[in-house]
């Protein structure tokens, strides 16, 4: 068999290719300094512009007039105040008038509650407490909720605050 083998030269880096050349240790990175250049040239030109179109401002006249209005209306406001607060004081106040007639005291033999004739219990509303709920502990029958309602002048779809005292009659009401 010939020998196919062709004599094989060493690389020899080109130097029209920049990914062949290596910097030589004396030699100083290389700055694109027209670069540099045109982007110092555009900062000034972006800055001069922005000069030229930013608001002058207001006149000084203008804002000492806008001053001098200023003061008068505060000096309006403090007036109306010192108006308001007299009026408040010479308006009299009115006398309360009576809506009802007083009731005549009780007497040894009267004795007057505000709890209903029939027998029961005052219950404090809890937390989640509800008309149906409170029906259904006493009376073992939510049906009963618009009677115990009723007992206590409440709408039937009324809420409970917690705290509330309600009157639960020992019997359910009947209406």
């Amino acid at each position: 068999m010939p020998d196919r083998t062709e004599p094989f030269e060493p690389y020899e880096p080109d130097p029209a290719y920049d990914w062949d050349m290596e910097p030589e240790e004396h030699e100083r990175p290389r700055i694109l300094w027209g670069r540099l250049v045109a982007l110092g040239v555009l900062l000034i030109l972006v800055f001069l512009g922005g000069r030229a179109c930013a608001p002058e401002g207001v006149p000084p006249e203008e804002l000492d007039q806008a001053r001098a209005r200023i003061e008068d209306l505060e000096g309006d406001n403090d007036r109306l105040r010192s108006e308001i607060a007299a009026l408040e004081q010479a308006q009299p106040t009115p006398a309360p008038t009576p809506t009802e007639e007083p009731s005549p005291s009780p007497t040894d033999d009267e004795t007057t509650t505000d709890e209903p004739d029939v027998a029961g219990e005052t219950y404090v509303v809890q937390e989640g407490d509800t008309l149906t709920t409170l029906a259904e502990e006493h009376y073992g029958d939510g049906a009963y909720a618009d009677e115990l309602a009723a007992a206590n002048d409440l709408a039937p779809d009324a809420f409970l605050d917690v705290g509330q005292e309600l009157f639960i009659p020992d019997e359910p009401p009947q209406d």
